[in-house]
């Protein structure tokens, strides 16, 4: 794969490819060394990104995805709180749901997928805004009625602008009545 660093990662290698404003991961599965991959230091992370103080859970369980995105995050302000799948997330939500504003969810997840998380958090807090994240196209999942046409959706991989941008403009919407 010209122009990409081969970094292997449990049993599968990551490519990584640093453009200007940010960077994307792709995975394969050669048979290599194991290597643990390092995410952006938020020095990487360009200043002209959009940020916030807002607090996020962020649910995937990919931990290289969820490590990246949690620190991407965090560089640029927000406070952030992480889930490695549906039940941990359950837990967490349940001791910080008046502070959060935001959860970031993975669609595809072992056990309770994305959709499923959703509801059962809205039933706690109607307001609370959900963004999915798939590596599937939007409406291939929508298609299949895994997730309902029109959510806020967000394809992996993302550059950190995208991740960002698509946050900030979620956040910025006037909050929903409960």
């Amino acid at each position: 794969m010209a122009g990409l660093s081969p970094v292997s990662m449990e049993g599968c290698s990551v490519y990584y490819q640093s453009q200007s404003t940010a960077s994307r991961y792709f995975s394969e599965s050669p048979n290599e060394p194991d290597h643990w991959f390092e995410a952006p230091s938020p020095s990487d992370i360009p200043i002209d990104l959009p940020g916030g103080d807002e607090m996020i859970l962020v649910v995937e369980d990919d931990r290289l995805v969820l490590r990246n995105t949690v620190r991407t995050l965090r560089a640029r302000g927000y406070q952030v709180l992480a889930a490695t799948g549906a039940s941990e997330a359950l837990e967490i939500f349940k001791e910080a749901k008046d502070s959060l504003h935001l959860v970031l969810t993975d669609v595809v997840m072992p056990g309770m997928n994305g959709k499923q998380l959703a509801d059962d958090l809205r039933k706690q807090k109607p307001a609370i805004s959900i963004i999915f994240m798939s590596g599937y196209a939007e409406d291939l999942i929508a298609q299949r009625g895994v997730i309902p046409a029109g959510i806020d959706f967000i394809e992996k991989p993302f550059t950190a602008r995208t991740l960002l941008n698509r946050i900030r403009v979620v956040l910025n919407r006037p909050p929903k009545s409960s």
